[in-house]
């Protein structure tokens, strides 16, 4: 099963290739078009928009690299008939016109998709810190496994209950600090979690550092 971190990586990766990539497949496609008939003009319309979308979903890097790609095939495009790279007055206005349209486009797009991406992460850290404030002035011990098993979190009372700091827990997938009967028991209950795909509530008695049994409520469920 595809982790949820996994997927994002894989989702960012592809808005930063993806367009660039659809770009060279639009102008490869608008070529074999225009042998057929179609006009100059709506080609250079369709590339601008596909060199502005792939600025919107990934940012200003791949926006440029798309427009690069655009202007390569306008480039060619209003050439001299058997003469690449050799233009008239018309072709070239044509082609400094469109090219500067494409970038400019480009570049507004990039920029209010960095802002607005600026918002969202703002945000987002803001929600984050909200929760972590909560979790850890909360007199419940609490931490989250994925589907692999291993901690992406721990709260501070998990720190001092059981005397273990974050980084020694985080990213792995150990049995955790505790009893092994207890360790038995939630992992067959994260199995329960993984195989019905629904929270379960329950209570156990965890010991401390100190020996100190106490009975804690457990919250697990799936991320």
């Amino acid at each position: 099963m595809e982790t949820p971190d996994r997927s994002l990586r894989n989702l960012e990766r592809w808005s930063l290739v993806g367009g660039p990539v659809l770009t060279l497949l639009t102008a490869g496609a608008l070529e074999l078009i225009s042998r057929a008939g179609a006009s100059v003009d709506a080609s250079a319309g369709i590339l601008t928009l596909a060199a502005a979308a792939s600025a919107f979903a990934g940012g200003l890097r791949p926006g440029r690299v798309s427009a690069a790609v655009a202007c390569l095939y306008l480039a060619l495009t209003f050439s001299l008939p058997g003469r690449p790279f050799r233009y008239d007055s018309d072709g070239l206005q044509n082609f400094l016109v469109r090219s500067c349209v494409t970038f400019a486009m480009v570049s507004l797009v990039g920029s209010l998709f960095r802002r607005s991406g600026g918002h969202v992460a703002a945000r987002l850290f803001e929600s984050e810190r909200r929760f972590e404030a909560f979790m850890d002035n909360s007199p419940a011990v609490a931490w989250i496994r994925d589907d692999h098993g291993r901690f992406v979190y721990i709260n501070l009372p998990f720190e001092l209950t059981f005397g273990v700091q974050r980084k020694e827990l985080l990213g792995r997938a150990e049995a955790g600090p505790w009893t092994p009967e207890t360790a038995r028991a939630l992992a067959e209950n994260d199995r329960e979690v993984l195989k019905n795909g629904k929270p379960r509530q329950l209570y156990e008695t965890l010991s401390g550092p100190d020996g100190l049994r106490q009975q804690w409520w457990i919250l697990q469920f799936l991320v």
